[in-house]
C-alpha cells in the first residue's frame, strides 16, 4: 500500500519574483518527493507528490511501539507522537537563474536535459545551504 500526499505549491500571479524552492525532511530516505526541488515563475502551479516509503512506515510503527511500551500506561487515548518533519525551502531567485531552469523549448537553457537543470539546481541550492542567506 503506497502513502501518497499531494501538495500544491503556488505562486501567485500578481507576483514578480522568481522562487527557488527545495523540500527537506529530517527522516533521511523517509520520504520521496516528486519534484523535491524547482522554480516557481509568477502564476506557476506545482503539484507535489510526498511519499512515505514502506521502510520508514516500519520504523514509524516500531517507534509508537517502543513509545507505548515505555509508557506502560493503561491510558489508550495518549497520543503516539511521530517527529517527522518536512519541510519546503523557499529563496526568491533572479530572472536570469530562473530562465536556466525554464522548459521553453526557443531559449538556450530550454535545451537543457531535465537531469542538467536538475544539476544546475542541486548546485543553486548547495551554493545557498553554505552561504545560509537568501538568494536574491
Amino acid at each position: 500500500t503506497n502513502h501518497v500526499a499531494l501538495l500544491t505549491i503556488s505562486n501567485p500571479p500578481a507576483s514578480n519574483d522568481f522562487y527557488a524552492f527545495k523540500f527537506t525532511t529530517n527522516r533521511k530516505n523517509g520520504y520521496i518527493t516528486r519534484p523535491s526541488i524547482g522554480i516557481l515563475s509568477p502564476g506557476d502551479v506545482q503539484r507535489v507528490s510526498v511519499t512515505l516509503t514502506d521502510k520508514a512506515r516500519m520504523a514509524i510503527l516500531m517507534e509508537a511501539l517502543q513509545q507505548v511500551n515505555n509508557d506502560h500506561c493503561e491510558d489508550d487515548s495518549k497520543p503516539i507522537q511521530c517527529m517527522d518533519k518536512l519541510r519546503i525551502e523557499t529563496y526568491r531567485v533572479s530572472l536570469t537563474l530562473a530562465s536556466v531552469f525554464s522548459r521553453d523549448k526557443s531559449s538556450a537553457f530550454g535545451k537543457l536535459s531535465v537531469e542538467e537543470r536538475t544539476a544546475a539546481l542541486k548546485n543553486v541550492w548547495s551554493g545557498l545551504a553554505s552561504e545560509g542567506s537568501k538568494m536574491e
